[in-house]
């Protein structure tokens, strides 16, 4: 089964395939080198609500302190923010490879390209969490209309702090 809900609202659970809301904007989490199913042992991608949602506690129990939970949690946020107006939105988790640059941008490519064969997106909002990860866009762009690239940002960093301690 699996959660259908419009404009932010739930409205049940409807079987797989029985009817799938048009989606027009793919709210995309990116992970290029694979951290967070490193942490966690899941095989992306991860999409829809319930299934990111839960996939936040994981990352959070396996490394509190990772970008990688801030970085679900904004997308998780655009997405509600977007149901909120009236957009019909899917939250996804894309995650690429350790083993190389080449093969965790193949990895993403195929990805993004079974998610758009499954919602039919027009468009995607890419949240991301740092400069690796922000070398993924053009590839989320050569196959779908990207209206928006959502940087996040720590806002104290651990090492910063320390940094600031030793020398006080």
């Amino acid at each position: 089964e699996r959660f259908c809900g419009f404009s932010g609202q739930p409205t049940g659970f409807l079987p797989t395939g029985v009817f799938e809301p048009a989606v027009t904007t793919l709210v995309c989490c990116v992970d290029r080198d694979n951290e967070i199913g490193r942490q966690t042992g899941v095989r992306p991608p991860v999409d829809g609500w319930e299934a990111v949602r839960s996939l936040v506690v994981d990352v959070g129990l396996a490394e509190p302190e990772s970008t990688g939970v801030n970085s679900l949690l904004e997308a998780l946020r655009v997405t509600r923010e977007l149901l909120d107006e009236g957009v019909d939105a899917v939250v996804a988790v894309l995650s690429g490879s350790s083993e190389s640059p080449v093969a965790a941008d193949r990895a993403i490519a195929a990805q993004i390209d079974s998610l758009i064969e499954r919602y039919e997106p027009s468009e995607a909002v890419v949240v991301i969490d740092s400069v690796e990860d922000e070398r993924v866009v053009p590839i989320i762009e050569s196959r779908l209309r990207v209206d928006a690239v959502d940087r996040v940002v720590v806002r104290q960093a651990r090492d910063i702090e320390s940094t600031y301690y030793l020398l006080k």
